[in-house]
């Protein structure tokens, strides 16, 4: 018995002997031809309290852009079904936007959130995690400014395409904070109240003018003198015209109004009493107007040593 036992005992020394001098073992799955089982989502294997809490611990900053196209229930019934097409095309160029903002941006390009709903698309641009106010609003490269001129030129793109038929596009541009960033069914999305507080900035967007939240205006100045934004000629040539606006939202409560901003052009401005205003657009026509006639008056003040006498702010 004593000797069968030694055999025993001998034949496993061996088989462990050979598994080492060849650094595998039969049980392992490398020595077979299955592949390992990918390991599940973590975040998949929590309860909802749990997910819940995780939520909670991982928010973040970053940008959201809204495109939306002018007047599309007309253009339907105007263009029968080359607004398939001419929709199908601003997509396509709303994917190469992406593309190039991608190489050109400044900050960690993590997942973006990427939205195609109908007549418009969202994209939110991922920053850093959200700690507190001070640290949230201290950007210390150039990426808003960069989002900014590339939506610009990417809107004047759009409008300048003749194949589009006169297509405009109606534009948000906010800054936001406390963004919890969720994936459903490997998609990923975006929650939080300045998702909300973007969509409701929307009716007061149109084609001659951009609109931003009081944060993208934050971020894009110079600490060091915070009445001044520090760009490029360009740059400062654009946001010459910020015209500041002040209305009550569905869902805030502040009897003073939610403040925010509009961002245009010295060609939209003098296009402004020509356009054809939006029958869904909010009512902003005031600051617009009055940004209009103090622009007009600066210009009469350089050309005439008797200027107009009219003292129209746009500060509402």
């Amino acid at each position: 018995m004593a000797s069968d036992k030694d055999d025993i005992k001998d034949s496993k020394d061996k088989e462990e002997t050979d598994q080492n001098q060849h650094g595998t073992n039969k049980s392992d799955p490398a020595d077979t031809n299955e592949e390992p089982q990918k390991s599940a989502d973590p975040i998949e294997q929590l309860t909802a309290r749990e997910k819940l809490e995780y939520l909670n611990n991982h928010i973040y900053t970053g940008f959201l852009v809204l495109f939306d196209i002018k007047d599309s229930t007309s253009r339907k019934h105007a263009y029968k079904r080359r607004w398939i097409l001419q929709t199908s095309a601003f997509y396509e160029s709303f994917a190469k936007f992406i593309k190039e903002l991608k190489v050109k941006i400044q900050i960690p390009w993590d997942e973006p959130v990427v939205k195609l709903a109908g007549d418009g698309c969202m994209l939110f641009i991922p920053h850093l995690p959200s700690r507190d106010e001070k640290q949230d609003l201290n950007i210390k490269n150039h990426s808003p400014r960069t989002i900014l001129r590339e939506v610009m030129t990417f809107r004047q793109i759009i409008h300048d395409d003749t194949e589009l038929s006169g297509l405009r596009l109606k534009i948000v541009i906010t800054y936001l904070t406390n963004i919890h960033r969720v994936k459903v069914n490997d998609t990923n999305d975006v929650l939080g109240r300045g998702i909300d507080f973007s969509f409701r900035l929307e009716r007061f967007a149109d084609s001659t003018h951009l609109v931003v939240n009081k944060y993208f205006i934050d971020v894009l100045r110079d600490k060091g003198r915070p009445n001044e934004i520090s760009l490029s000629k360009l740059e400062k040539k654009i946001l010459k015209h910020v015209i500041p606006c002040r209305k009550r939202m569905k869902g805030w409560a502040s009897l003073e109004g939610e403040s925010f901003y509009l961002i245009t052009e010295p060609d939209d401005i003098e296009n402004f009493l020509d356009a054809k205003p939006s029958p869904e657009r909010g009512d902003v026509h005031t600051e617009l107007m009055a940004h209009f006639i103090k622009h007009h008056r600066k210009k009469q003040t350089a050309n005439s040593t008797d200027p107009i006498n009219i003292d129209i702010s746009a500060t509402p």
